[in-house]
């Protein structure tokens, strides 16, 4: 399992925001503090995440590709089940 770091800017005319978050929060274990950046514990990969996400998304809307993270050791305690 690794931390990936998920940042987005839904920009479309009608901003599909809940179920975008929805599925983000049934990744794995997830913290979120700004608006648009999450950082999850997940078994899939980048591309499989970026895939899966994408179809909350329209041409206007942009969903970043990040390099999947190692979880710094300062980060244990964010992670809290849900």
């Amino acid at each position: 399992m690794t931390t990936k770091l998920i940042a987005y800017d839904l920009s479309g005319p009608v901003a599909n925001y809940a179920d975008l978050i929805e599925d983000i929060k049934s990744l794995g274990t997830w913290w979120h503090h700004l608006d648009s950046l999450w950082l999850v514990n997940t078994d899939l990969s980048t591309k499989e995440l970026r895939d899966r996400l994408k179809t909350h998304l329209d041409n206007n809307d942009e969903l970043p590709r990040h390099k999947c993270l190692e979880r710094p050791p300062g980060l244990d305690g964010l992670f809290r089940p849900r």
